[in-house]
Formats: structure tokens, C-alpha cells, sequence
């Protein structure tokens, strides 16, 4: 799914005048916060699916994103429902080059899905205006244990994990980046606040931003 300079800067850009959300540190931790499962020992594909509220392909994922938010407002929830929408409109528009997927199976062909991803999340790193806004809050976020999905300990393994990846150009994945290319990630991150409030609508999920900024 989209990786963690691609959530944080949905993030950023949804819904701005609910300054109060926008503020709040853990909103952003939040928002990364799905991701966190890879911080248990022997992680498994249907870990990560319980995190993500059944994955992309759960009939009933934004359902259970409303029944969340309907029980826990919060920054933090807020942010880690939206990251699960975010998944789910990032897959569906990802899947239109063919490329990335292998032709006999149908199945993602992740080295190259990984590297084109990889190389370009350093790239908006170093080119995102609001980069280091986003790094102040999430350095400052508060782990919290989750709905009995994540660890305080495995949201604040993954939390410094993204702070400190970036800073390390070894892990930067070098070579021609072929299908999901910077400008490809760029349109998709400005269109990210319409396609995600597109996305709530069409299942009758209530946006939890409209209440607040009442």
C-alpha cells in the first residue's frame, strides 16, 4: 500500500481548516500508525489485515472505520481511520499501470512496486514544503495502545522508525523508477483529500472533521 511520506502528506492536506486536528501531533502518528504491525516478531499477512480493518478488499473495511470514529473522535483515530481510506483509493488508482503486476498471476510484482514506491517516498522527503512540520509533530506524538490491535510499544517502534529511515541514504533505493513515478505520487497526494472524502461518501461514512469545525 502507499508508504509513509504518501500518508503523511494526506494527511496534511485533508481537510486544513479543522486547525485543531491539524495541530495535534498524534493525528499523524495516526495516521502511520496501521503500519505499525510490522513492529511484532513474526508478522503475517492477516496481521496486517486486522489492522487495516480487513484490507482494501474487505467489503465492510469503511463501516468499521464509521463504528470507530463513532466510539473514538480523537486525532489519533481520526488519523488512523483515514489512513485506511487512504489505502483503499491509493490501490484502486496504483492498479491502473499493468505493469506493476505480473501478467501469468496477477499478483503485484513488488520488487518493482517497492522500488519505484521507495525511491520516490526519499524523493518527497527532500521536496515536501511542509516535511518538516510533519517531522516536529510526529516526533512530539504519544504512542497509545489501540483498540486491542497495536502496542503503545509497537506504534512508538514504528513512529521512530519513520523519523530516522529517511536520514539514512542507504536505505534509499536507487535505479530507473518506472511506473508510479514522482509526478504520478504527486497528483495522487493533491487529489488525496477529494478522493478520500469520495470514497466516505459513496459508503455513507459521515466525515468526523465536519462536526468539529462546527
Amino acid at each position: 500500500m502507499a508508504l509513509p511520506m504518501v500518508h503523511l502528506a494526506a494527511a496534511y492536506l485533508w481537510h486544513p481548516e479543522d486547525t485543531a486536528l491539524h495541530e495535534c501531533p498524534e493525528y499523524y502518528l495516526g495516521a502511520i500508525a496501521p503500519d505499525a504491525i510490522h513492529a511484532r516478531e513474526g508478522v503475517t499477512r492477516e496481521d496486517k489485515r486486522v489492522t487495516h480493518f480487513g484490507g482494501t478488499g474487505c467489503a465492510d473495511c469503511l463501516q468499521r472505520i464509521s463504528r470507530l470514529w463513532l466510539r473514538d473522535s480523537s486525532p489519533f483515530a481520526i488519523g488512523y481511520g483515514l489512513h485506511i481510506i487512504t489505502d483503499r483509493v491509493w490501490a484502486e488508482n496504483y492498479r491502473q499501470f499493468k505493469g506493476l503486476f505480473d501478467p501469468q498471476t496477477g499478483k503485484i510484482r513488488s520488487e518493482v512496486y517497492y522500488g519505484d514506491t521507495d525511491a520516490v517516498d526519499f524523493m518527497l522527503y527532500d521536496s515536501l514544503p511542509y516535511r518538516p512540520f510533519l517531522w516536529d509533530k510526529l516526533s512530539c506524538a504519544v504512542p497509545r495502545d489501540f483498540e486491542g490491535l497495536l502496542s503503545a510499544a509497537e506504534i512508538g517502534w514504528w513512529q521512530q522508525r519513520v523519523l530516522h529511515w529517511f536520514e539514512n541514504r542507504n536505505n534509499e533505493r536507487s535505479g530507473e523508477i518506472k511506473y508510479l513515478t514522482y509526478d504520478v505520487i504527486s497528483r495522487f497526494i493533491a487529489e488525496s483529500s477529494a478522493l478520500c472524502d469520495a470514497k466516505l461518501a459513496s459508503d455513507g461514512v459521515e466525515n468526523p472533521t465536519a462536526e468539529r469545525v462546527k
